[in-house]
């Protein structure tokens, strides 16, 4: 089920408020992805499940969701049924810490990857389809270049299993959801955050509020005709497959 636990919006000083949804935003580049959209009087909404949120910003309103459970997913578009999203960023994703070296692979951290990183955004893209607003909506997915095999060969990247074949999933799934909602001229992108200090990087890297202020950047600059792409923020660049 999905639970609320926020929920008050107060009107802006510089017109309509634009509404997102952040899926995972308690922790990491998420956080700070709801604090750049707070602060730019965006009417915020924002999922979280084992990380408890931060509810010190304005106009954010959280919601309790479990992405491994296919009932709470689909519980999204009750949820919402009254909002129109300008932008839905899917952030929540798994590293896979007992299947990402071998040669002991833990498989159900493998398929628990593959559906936090590649079924669920689809899921949820679909749940709430009807919630994007008409020509001009962006679902965006952070996703990474550790899903290019092109830039993996390129770097002779070892290891990291479940997480780099779950992110190529992703980013061919996504680029069938582009198509699909190309009708509806709903924007799809996959973003590539850049290396950000997160337990996955073990706190190597630039801090959460940089990559999130390049993410909102790059979302910004998009457009229709980016649809389907991976970019790397930090560049705005394509990635090649």
């Amino acid at each position: 089920m999905v639970s609320l636990s926020v929920y008050c919006f107060s009107a802006s000083t510089h017109g309509h408020n634009q509404n997102i949804l952040i899926i995972g935003g308690s922790s990491g580049i998420g956080k700070a992805l709801v604090a750049a959209y707070s602060e730019s009087n965006y009417n915020v909404y924002a999922t979280f499940n084992n990380t408890n949120p931060d509810k010190t910003h304005k106009n954010v309103a959280y919601f309790n969701i479990d992405l491994i459970d296919p009932k709470s997913i689909q519980t999204l578009s009750e949820a919402f049924k009254d909002v129109k999203f300008d932008i839905i960023i899917y952030n929540a994703g798994k590293f896979g810490y007992k299947s990402n070296k071998g040669p002991i692979l833990d498989r159900q951290d493998w398929i628990d990857s593959f559906v936090i990183n590649a079924i669920a955004p689809i899921e949820v893209a679909f749940a709430l389809e009807k919630q994007f607003i008409e020509k001009g909506g962006k679902y965006v997915v952070i996703t990474s270049r550790r899903g290019s095999n092109t830039t993996n060969i390129k770097d002779q990247y070892e290891g990291r299993y479940s997480y780099r074949s779950s992110k190529s999933a992703a980013n061919s799934a996504l680029v069938a959801l582009a198509m699909d909602l190309k009708k509806r001229e709903i924007t799809v992108l996959m973003l590539h955050p850049g290396q950000v200090k997160t337990e996955m990087t073990e706190y190597q890297g630039m801090d959460p509020n940089q990559s999130a202020e390049m993410i909102k950047n790059t979302i910004s600059s998009a457009s229709f005709t980016d649809t389907g792409k991976l970019i790397d923020v930090e560049n705005n660049r394509e990635i090649p497959w």
